[in-house]
């Protein structure tokens, strides 16, 4: 009978183990296992992630670049733009300043034609006057008595120097 207590015992012993086992096993998967595999998934999951880290961040930066280029060069058009822009309106400027100027160039010298030949009809009227004064005195001392004839002699001078 020792022995067969001994295999009863033996086999108690193990079935007393495996139930040990069996609710070590659940009290771990229940209280423990999920929060473990859980955190072994982020763990995971973060060595992933640093794997690709690198390249990632090789992206962004190339990503970044890029964009820094694309303003870059659009604020150079635009700056071009505004050159171009600038250049055409000061052409257009200069363009209104030079007619404007131009305009009183012309009303300058339109007034300068005007005064001159007021000027020029004045010396011709002041030089018929005093021509015909001058040469009313001559006559009247060359003819003296005769008026008709002192006017038509007058009358062929001024009529000579018109010519």
């Amino acid at each position: 009978m020792g022995e067969s207590l001994s295999s009863t015992n033996v086999i108690f012993n193990v079935l007393i183990q495996v139930v040990n086992l069996v609710i070590f096993f659940l009290f771990f998967k229940f209280f423990l296992g999920d929060k473990l595999s859980k955190s072994l998934e982020q763990r995971k999951a973060l060595i992933e992630k640093l794997k690709n880290a690198d390249q990632e961040y090789k992206n962004i930066i190339e990503s970044a670049e890029n964009k820094s280029r694309e303003i870059l060069s659009d604020a150079k058009k635009h700056s071009e733009a505004i050159l171009e822009e600038w250049e055409l309106l000061s052409k257009e400027r200069s363009a209104t300043i030079l007619k404007e100027w131009e305009q009183k160039a012309k009303n300058i010298l339109a007034e300068a034609h005007k005064e001159a030949k007021k000027i020029e009809e004045e010396l011709a009227n002041n030089r018929s006057t005093s021509l015909k004064s001058t040469s009313k005195l001559l006559v009247k001392k060359i003819l003296q008595n005769d008026e008709d004839l002192q006017d038509k002699y007058l009358d062929s001078l001024i009529n000579d120097l018109k010519k």
